[in-house]
């Protein structure tokens, strides 16, 4: 998708280890990523994990609106994303995710054991200290498409650097297969004084099946000596067939500089 501008990724900001609305244990998940047997029925590990979302309806949006009230949803455990998560659309074009992904499923596993509360206490500054995902809304396309809607919430421990990001990803499943999974909607706050970022992707499904994701980013390369910050403003639209991704377009602004905001008094 959108590179970070190259002076922010100044140790990706300890890549970006971003967002989430709660740090608590939420509902961690202890069941065995293989398919079990309970009372002599198999239980599929992905039918179990789509139990969990709530039906929603088209048009569906993923803004910040929505990232900031994760809590109200129920919480997806290891098993459950490694279910739903196993083809990505253009794995590199979401720089964190990969790692984000990977600090979800080590946070869990701490959860799972009891042991969270005493690993905080071994965490330094720039480390992610919570990680968490929810099962949003599950979403009929049309008579063999459904769209799982999920995210991940990770961020970082309270001092500089500091990262804090809510990634709202869809998944598809046609035909009662899971498809592939795209970075929906994003919201990143971080920073290493003097430097500092933020990024807003929102998205929206619509009633024909197509995505349009709006990106927005501000990079500010010295808030101490410099007047103004780097604006990166994109658009993109995808189409969901047969349980695939395709991209119909994708345009990116130029770069340009806008006078910082003034902080409110």
């Amino acid at each position: 998708m959108i590179k970070l501008n190259a002076l922010f990724t100044i140790s990706a900001l300890t890549i970006l280890i971003a967002a989430m609305p709660g740090c608590g244990n939420d509902h961690p998940t202890k069941e065995k990523p293989s398919a079990e047997k309970k009372d002599s029925v198999v239980i599929d590990p992905l039918q179990k994990a789509i139990a969990l979302f709530k039906e929603g309806s088209l048009p569906f949006m993923a803004d910040t609106a929505l990232m900031f009230r994760l809590r109200k949803f129920d919480s997806l455990g290891t098993n459950e994303m490694k279910a739903i998560t196993k083809k990505w659309l253009s794995p590199d074009s979401v720089s964190s995710r990969e790692y984000d992904m990977k600090e979800f499923f080590k946070i869990d596993s701490i959860k799972t054991a009891s042991h969270y509360n005493a690993w905080c206490e071994t965490l330094d500054v720039g480390m992610t200290k919570c990680a968490n995902a929810y099962a949003i809304n599950k979403i009929k396309l049309d008579e063999n498409s459904w769209a799982l809607v999920w995210a991940l919430s990770t961020s970082s421990y309270e001092a500089c650097p500091y990262s804090t990001r809510y990634a709202i990803y869809i998944t598809t499943l046609y035909k009662g297969s899971l498809g592939e999974t795209l970075l929906l909607g994003e919201y990143i706050s971080a920073g290493d004084p003097p430097v500092a970022m933020e990024r807003i992707m929102n998205g929206k499904i619509n009633p024909d099946g197509k995505i349009n994701i709006d990106f927005y980013e501000m990079n500010d390369e010295d808030m101490d000596s410099l007047p103004d910050v780097e604006i990166t403003k994109a658009r993109s639209t995808y189409e969901i067939k047969g349980g695939l991704l395709k991209i119909l377009s994708e345009k990116k602004d130029n770069p340009f500089k806008q006078k910082r905001k003034k902080a409110n008094s």
